[in-house]
């Protein structure tokens, strides 16, 4: 609301001096005039694009209707699809986030997560590794990495990755979870 306030004082800041400007009657009245009919057509557009905040479904629905080409708007459509529990729909909307976006690890690591957690972890090995080829750095994404490499099978992929982890100093304590895990994995294949 805020920006709006600010906009509100310039925009009665320039009528004024508009106002001021104005050297006939005749002028005056058509500023004001002006100002009264884009005034009405301000509050009429506020009064119908006011339903569309009653609530983040809704809203994000329609974000996406106006830009459909915006991969944040199906990134947060898609987000807020599996928040309410319409999982195909929401991945239908994270890979058309993914299918626009260029250099965001943010869809990539959502719905990588998300497969992690239905145990589908084949499907969200590539993914994790995309949003870590974008951000080598971010932790939740080398942790989900690591614990699909785990979990899909692959205790030496997940040990590296969580080496990689702990070397970065943030999440030590799942990084050190899956490097007991992978251990106890590899040393269980020890004749």
């Amino acid at each position: 609301m805020l920006p709006s306030v600010g906009a509100a004082l310039l925009f009665g800041a320039a009528f004024l001096w508009l106002l001021e400007q104005a050297a006939t009657i005749e002028a005056r009245r058509g500023l004001v005039g002006v100002v009264a009919l884009l005034t009405i057509l301000g509050v009429v557009r506020s009064a119908q694009r006011n339903p569309v905040w009653r609530d983040n479904l809704t809203l994000f629905t329609q974000t996406v209707q106006d830009a459909p080409r915006s991969y944040r708007a199906h990134y947060v459509y898609g987000s807020e699809l599996f928040n309410v529990g319409r999982a195909g729909e929401g991945e239908r909307e994270l890979r058309q986030a993914i299918a626009l976006s260029r250099n965001d690890s943010d869809p990539y690591n959502f719905l990588a997560t998300k497969y992690r957690e239905a145990k589908l972890y084949p499907q969200a090995i590539p993914l994790y590794r995309t949003a870590l080829e974008l951000r080598p750095n971010r932790p939740d994404s080398r942790f989900g990495l690591a614990y699909s490499l785990l979990y899909n099978g692959d205790p030496v992929g997940a040990r590296a990755q969580a080496d990689t982890g702990l070397a970065y100093g943030q999440l030590k304590s799942y990084f050190e979870f899956v490097q007991k895990q992978a251990d106890s994995v590899l040393r269980a294949r020890i004749p």
